[in-house]
């Protein structure tokens, strides 16, 4: 009698983790302990307020308030970064926001809802990002004050604007200009003139008071810099509002403040990774970056001026202080070749 051999046949079916939305609870977590970075001092002081950001009634954000000033942005969704931006400073008041800020917002929705229609699976870094924020303080690390290459922290109105056409808004454009300019100093040279519509400056002929400039308010030596930054870049004035151009901000830089004329105006038009290693290698030669972002017909320069281990950029929003932090400038989707 034939020995009958049982065969056992092992279905292997490979199990793939899609990225998962983010209950309360967990994001709760994540935002207490970036609040303990932010503020080690009011450790015992618990986050409660929070608000959901998204569509369709589907969370795509949550944005965090601390107690006392200051937020942070959580993502809903494991397949992105966990921790989008923070600050210590500044109220989550869209209405009362720089629109820079409130672009990268509105382009974290927008990309965590491509995430989720695409059904993606976390990278491993992203992966492993979470893991550590929930499970291991050791591997947090608190963004140092000092470590960004400005000192500064003006904004476009409250004495700022004080030698701007009739007291209007000085404009991102040129506080941004006017606080990078800051950074370098005494090894200016300004040279050249402007004669438009909204002034007439021979910028050799001006001695800037480098020396008792005042950083964090508003005096003479400060608001002088920040007009004639505007004027360098052809500033458009306005009682709501006035604008520039990033090009125009590049070639005020070089014809009229002494900048090399290798100074470049770049766009992203390529792998937001290879985006992020040029920046950071800007700031490893401690030279602070006008950056620009535009959402349909409104937009916002503003400074980056140190980044974080975990790819976020500290921004200096030029709005008096407030929201100065780390931020995402984006992270990847799938197919992403630039923005």
């Amino acid at each position: 009698m034939k020995k009958l051999i049982p065969i056992l046949l092992i279905l292997v079916i490979p199990i793939i983790s899609l990225g998962e939305k983010v209950n309360i609870r967990k994001a709760k977590k994540v935002a207490q302990r970036i609040y303990k970075l932010d503020k080690p001092d009011k450790d015992e002081l618990k986050i409660e307020n929070f608000i959901t950001l998204g569509n369709n009634n589907d969370t795509l954000l949550y944005v965090f308030s601390y107690p006392d000033d200051g937020f942070v942005i959580i993502s809903a969704e494991d397949a992105a970064p966990p921790v989008l931006g923070h600050c210590k400073k500044g109220k989550y008041e869209p209405e009362n926001m720089p629109g820079g800020l409130l672009y990268l917002i509105e382009k974290y929705q927008y990309s965590i809802s491509s995430l989720r229609e695409k059904k993606s699976v976390a990278s491993e870094k992203i992966k492993k990002q979470w893991i550590n924020i929930l499970n291991d303080d050791s591997q947090l690390k608190s963004y140092t004050i000092g470590t960004t290459l400005l000192s500064t922290s003006w904004g476009q109105e409250d004495g700022y604007n004080d030698e701007c056409p009739n007291e209007w808004p000085a404009g991102c454009t040129a506080v941004a200009m006017a606080q990078i300019l800051r950074r370098w100093g005494c090894q200016i040279d300004p040279s050249g003139s402007v004669n438009y519509q909204y002034g007439s400056i021979s910028f050799g002929d001006y001695t800037y008071n480098w020396e008792d400039m005042n950083d964090g308010s508003p005096d003479d030596d400060n608001a002088q810099l920040i007009y004639h930054a505007g004027v360098s870049c052809l500033t458009n004035y306005g009682s709501n509002s006035s604008t520039s151009l990033p090009w125009k901000a590049r070639n005020g830089f070089v014809d009229f403040w002494g900048i090399d004329s290798d100074a470049d105006l770049k766009w992203r038009i390529w792998h937001l990774s290879n985006w992020q290693d040029m920046l950071e290698d800007e700031i490893d030669l401690e030279r602070p970056i006008l950056y620009s972002a535009a959402s349909g017909s409104s937009g916002h320069s503003w400074v980056i001026d140190g980044y974080e281990q975990d790819g976020d950029f500290w921004c200096n929003w030029g709005w008096n202080g407030d929201f100065n932090g780390p931020f995402s400038l984006g992270f990847e989707l799938p197919g992403d070749m630039g923005s």
